[in-house]
């Protein structure tokens, strides 16, 4: 599914989903190339979508995808800031 990312930290992140996900879910985030995990805290009704929190999993390892989220939060800080976001939306 489609999400939008609306906010980042060092431990979670929250998204703009079209449809409500279940508590503890496990969910996998790609974005830009960055693959992160973690599992659904909440989900609430947000006018037309819903508002979901995520708990990202810090300590997931594989060969195929692992980032450090101070790296995605960064990358994201940059992508955000760059000129021509709102074209982009």
């Amino acid at each position: 599914m489609d999400a939008i990312i609306v906010d980042f930290s060092s431990r979670g992140m929250g998204i703009m989903a079209p449809e409500s996900i279940a508590y503890d879910t496990a969910v996998t985030v790609e974005c830009e190339g960055v693959v992160l995990f973690g599992e659904v805290v909440y989900s609430i009704p947000a006018g037309p979508a819903y508002r979901v929190g995520l708990r990202l999993d810090q300590g997931h390892s594989t060969a195929v995808a692992h980032v450090d989220v101070r790296t995605m939060a960064l990358r994201l800080t940059e992508m955000f800031d760059s000129p021509g976001l709102e074209e982009q939306r």
